[in-house]
């Protein structure tokens, strides 16, 4: 493409204040709602009309009858490729009681099936984008039982795919978007409980 038409300007919080300033016709942004304030802020100086896609928690509920394997291959590739960092990755999983153990052991199995036993220094596995966010990310690991990963390497800013359960009641809940390779596990007894967790942290 021609400038005129597409440029990419790379650049810190500085260069991206800067562009926002600006008078376009119009602006699309994806990011954090922190950011995503800022971003709406300066664009009213302008009256430049504004999209915001500021992630979300995605919730995957894994019901009773589901085929655990067939779950685990989807769940884990879903939310571990390009190290947790999508905007459609998954950010915690509900699943029935009655299947929690066998989920739990097809995706530990399945972590080691697409990553190897030491994700860490696999060189297809990519790192979390900044330090700030990698710190973020290794205090997260503090919460709940380990069912595969948490190991990490600072000078990478790699860390493996990490599986929690028996977390705190509100991990789901917190408003921030993992975007990361974190994934808790919640189990529930009935349906009725599932939705209204996954309907309010979407």
């Amino acid at each position: 493409f021609v400038p005129e038409h597409v440029s990419a300007v790379l650049g810190d919080n500085s260069v991206a204040e800067e562009l926002t300033a600006l008078p376009f016709d119009k602006i699309f942004f994806t990011g954090s709602p922190a950011v995503g304030r800022k971003v709406l802020r300066a664009a009213s100086e302008n009256l430049v009309p504004v999209t915001l896609e500021l992630g979300g928690k995605s919730p995957v509920i894994v019901a009773a009858d589901a085929d655990s394997p067939l779950a685990a291959r989807r769940i884990i590739w879903g939310k571990f490729v390009n190290a947790g960092q999508t905007c459609v990755a998954p950010d915690y999983v509900l699943v029935n009681k009655k299947i929690q153990n066998a989920l739990l052991e097809s995706m530990r199995k399945e972590v080691i099936r697409q990553y190897g036993d030491d994700p860490v220094h696999n060189p297809d596995l990519t790192g979390i984008i900044n330090d700030r966010h990698f710190q973020r990310l290794s205090a997260m690991m503090r919460n709940g039982t380990v069912i595969c990963g948490a190991q990490a390497d600072e000078k990478t800013r790699k860390i493996a795919p990490t599986i929690l359960s028996e977390v705190s009641e509100d991990y789901p809940l917190n408003p921030d978007e993992i975007f990361g390779l974190i994934l808790s596990v919640h189990p529930f007894c009935a349906m009725a409980y599932a939705l209204p967790i996954a309907c309010t942290t979407h």
